[in-house]
């Protein structure tokens, strides 16, 4: 005859069991020691910058094949929201030749389906998700990356 033990009787085990461990991690919860040390090294800000100063004109060439455009304007005071983009009303189709801007990009209009829509799909809503702009600064961290000299 087999031997088993009640749903209870495991229940009741696995309690006094997390009884047991949750006491011990308290301890241990203790003795850990930052890697920064006791303190936490003090906050600093940056130097306030306006993006007027630095965005420079002109383009940038592109660092590698299918890298998105930069803006080449100020976007600081651009409103996105799920209702209204701003960069449509100056590169959507239907302006973009009069407002002497980019055209959208055709792929901003295809769905994950590949099907074509009249409209910009919800994925590329967001321009600022890809496209940024292009600042005249010096890198905040010393960079060796060097572009691909294939043109795109």
């Amino acid at each position: 005859m087999k031997s088993t033990l009640s749903t209870h009787a495991i229940a009741a085990g696995l309690i006094v069991l997390g009884t047991a461990l949750s006491s011990a991690v308290p301890s241990a919860a203790a003795s850990v020691v930052s890697l920064r040390g006791a303190s936490a090294p003090p906050t600093t800000t940056a130097p306030p910058a306006t993006v007027e100063q630095k965005v420079r004109k002109g383009s940038f060439k592109r660092s590698y094949a299918q890298q998105p455009p930069l803006i080449p304007h100020d976007i600081s005071s651009f409103e996105i929201t799920r209702e209204n983009n701003q960069c449509l009303q100056c590169h959507g189709p239907t302006v973009y030749k009069d407002m002497g801007a980019p055209e959208v990009g055709a792929s901003h209009f295809r769905n994950r389906q590949g099907k074509t829509l009249d409209h910009v799909v919800r994925g590329r809503w967001f321009c600022n998700q890809c496209h940024i702009p292009q600042m005249d600064t010096h890198p905040l961290v010393r960079n060796d990356f060097r572009g691909d000299t294939a043109k795109p």
